[in-house]
């Protein structure tokens, strides 16, 4: 009876799963998944690995994840990147998807200006376990972005997703439509060992359209903490901790707004490994090159 109730619950939620992808309150924490372009970004080795779980302890909540390796290639001035997604509903696994991430940093004007514009195929599944008769599907898709960073300071981006637009089969009804972002930041300094970062993101997919903003700081060059707000009143705190190779951040999301049906709170876990040029481990480094 439990699997037919979970069954259901899924078909209902079917078109609200389409209608947007799933994402993550810190995007900081997840710069592939933001924008393809940010591979390599840091200028070496970089890891991030992320988990959201929305919704703890309801009968309809989400968990997904995302890894994302990537490096800077010196030799042809290209960053690279390997990304691992996984999506799963009331511990039913729904998709999963494995991407190659390109890179080429173009630099202008002694490299204060670089113009970074990426492509990433990808390789998506949706599997139901056999719940559901509809059939599991199999396809490739590809996601494309552009950045453009001033002085390491001032980022500036766009990302086109779900290039192929390929149907998703199962309760995913119709077809992935492409989705829009953009997204602005700039950097701050506070003395030789803290600064602040300002975020604006804005997605659109399938005519819904979201925007947060969000302050996010580094204190001490080591402890990380972050605010936000969004669309439908949705609020992110942040806090973490980063030392010169990894760093761990939690975040928590909840909605204030009186007209939500639901303000259960979601939780997110946060892991980097960051292997930089010797000359920048110990220094002070914004969200984007760590």
């Amino acid at each position: 009876m439990k699997r037919v109730f979970v069954i259901l619950i899924v078909l209902r939620l079917g078109l609200t799963v389409s209608a947007q992808d799933l994402g993550f309150g810190n995007p900081n924490q997840n710069l592939v998944n933001l924008n393809p372009s940010f591979a390599g970004s840091n200028g070496f080795i970089r890891n991030q690995l992320s988990f959201r779980d929305q919704r703890p302890g309801l009968s309809n909540n989400f968990t997904w994840a995302c890894n994302n390796f990537d490096a800077y290639l010196k030799c042809i001035s290209a960053g690279i990147a390997v990304t691992g997604q996984w999506e799963s509903y009331n511990e039913l696994t729904i998709r999963k998807s494995y991407g190659l991430v390109y890179a080429q940093h173009l630099k202008l004007w002694k490299g204060s200006i670089k113009i970074i514009p990426s492509i990433q195929a990808l390789y998506r599944t949706s599997d139901f376990n056999g719940l559901l008769t509809l059939p599991d599907q199999k396809y490739i898709d590809f996601n494309s972005g552009l950045l453009l960073s001033y002085k390491e300071r001032l980022y500036v981006g766009g990302s086109v997703f779900h290039l192929a637009e390929k149907p998703t089969g199962g309760f995913y009804n119709g077809r992935d439509e492409r989705k829009f972002t953009f997204h602005a930041s700039y950097s701050v300094d506070i003395g030789e060992k803290s600064l602040i970062q300002f975020l604006f993101v804005q997605n659109g997919h399938q005519r819904y359209y979201s925007s947060y903003l969000m302050a996010n700081a580094v204190l001490n060059n080591h402890y990380m903490v972050g605010a936000g707000y969004g669309s439908g009143s949705n609020l992110t705190g942040t806090l973490g901790y980063r030392a010169s190779c990894f760093s761990v951040a939690y975040a928590y999301a909840m909605s204030v707004s009186k007209l939500s049906g639901n303000t259960a709170g979601s939780h997110e876990l946060h892991l980097s490994y960051n292997l930089r040029n010797k000359e920048r481990r110990d220094l002070l480094s914004n969200f984007e090159r760590f």
